[in-house]
C-alpha cells in the first residue's frame, strides 16, 4: 500500500486485517472484549500496527481518520457490537449487527475523524447484546489515518 494522498499532502496510516480467519474469538458474552484474530499489519510512520498484539499504536498525535470493517459469524438470530477502543476505553465509534437464522455471515463498518495522543492504543472489541456466544471475524480491518 502507497503512501496515502488527501488534498494536497501526503499522510500516514497504520492497519491490521486478516482475510478468510477461521478462527473464533475465545470468550463472546455481554461484555466486550478484544479481537484478537488478526495476522497482518502495515503501518508508515506516525503509528506502529501489529497484528500480534491486535492493536495499533499511536507515535505522532493529531487528528486521524479511524475506520474498521468486519464480516463475521456467530450465534445464530443474535445482536453482535463491535467499538472501537482507545487506551482500552470505548470510542463511540462503533456498528451494531444481528445475524440472521441461516449461519450467515455478516458484515459491517463503522469510522470517525477523532483526536489521537502520541502513546495511543486502538484496539477492536466485540460483545453481544443478547446472549451471544460465538463470533468468528471472517475478513476485518481496522485502519487509521493521519489528517493533519
Amino acid at each position: 500500500m502507497a503512501d496515502q494522498k488527501i488534498g494536497s499532502e501526503w499522510q500516514n496510516y497504520g492497519s491490521i486485517s486478516v482475510s478468510g480467519n477461521a478462527s473464533a474469538e475465545a470468550t463472546t458474552d455481554v461484555t466486550p472484549r478484544k479481537i484478537a484474530n488478526f495476522d497482518t499489519e502495515i503501518d508508515n510512520g506516525v503509528a506502529v500496527a501489529s497484528h500480534a498484539s491486535d492493536q495499533i499504536a499511536i507515535v505522532d498525535a493529531g487528528d486521524y481518520y479511524l475506520s474498521a470493517f468486519v464480516s463475521f459469524s456467530g450465534t445464530l438470530s443474535r445482536t453482535f457490537v463491535v467499538e472501537v477502543y482507545i487506551d482500552g476505553i470505548a470510542s463511540g465509534v462503533k456498528f451494531t449487527r444481528k445475524l440472521g437464522t441461516g449461519g450467515d455471515v455478516g458484515s459491517s463498518a463503522c469510522g470517525a475523524i477523532l483526536a489521537l495522543s502520541a502513546s495511543d492504543i486502538v484496539t477492536l472489541y466485540h460483545s453481544s447484546t443478547d446472549g451471544g456466544t460465538a463470533f468468528t471475524m471472517v475478513d476485518g480491518q481496522l485502519n487509521i489515518f493521519r489528517l493533519k
